[in-house]
């Protein structure tokens, strides 16, 4: 009679580390599908740390470029030229909206500097919570998240 309990005590045991065991499974799963949702595309991914850094202070160094030429073209006062005739007066307006259009599509490409910019400090700030690798896993396996 002591041996059969004691084989219905161990089957109970092992019938709750499969029960645990899928749970967890299922919540690491799941917890890795959300935690993929929330970061979006990672297209920068494939780099290694090494060139993510290396990509960072080339893009930073144009970012100073281009935010030194925006300020000095915008801050140069606009010279309109006097011109009696209409001719005279519509090819000041082309060049003078010229001028706005240059200085636009230069913001246009410093807005994109940045955007990358901040796409690899995204990567960068993603890998280093990921750097604690066994931390990382407890957490996915652990975390209940209402949803």
């Amino acid at each position: 009679m002591a041996s059969g309990s004691g084989g219905g005590k161990g089957l109970l045991v092992l019938l709750l580390l499969v029960i645990a065991g899928s749970a967890g499974g299922y919540n690491y799963h799941r917890n890795l599908q959300v935690e993929r949702q929330e970061q979006g595309p990672r297209t920068l991914q494939k780099y290694s740390d090494a060139e993510l850094v290396t990509l960072a202070a080339a893009y930073q160094s144009e970012i100073d470029q281009f935010m030194e030429i925006v300020t000095t073209a915008s801050s140069k006062p606009v010279v309109v030229r006097g011109a009696a005739r209409m001719q005279g007066r519509v090819r000041e307006f082309e060049r003078i909206q010229q001028g706005g259009e240059q200085l636009r599509a230069l913001r246009g490409q410093l807005i994109d500097r940045e955007g990358k910019l901040a796409q690899i400090e995204k990567e960068q700030a993603i890998r280093a919570s990921h750097a604690n690798g066994l931390a990382l896993h407890m957490k996915r396996l652990l975390t209940i998240n209402a949803g």
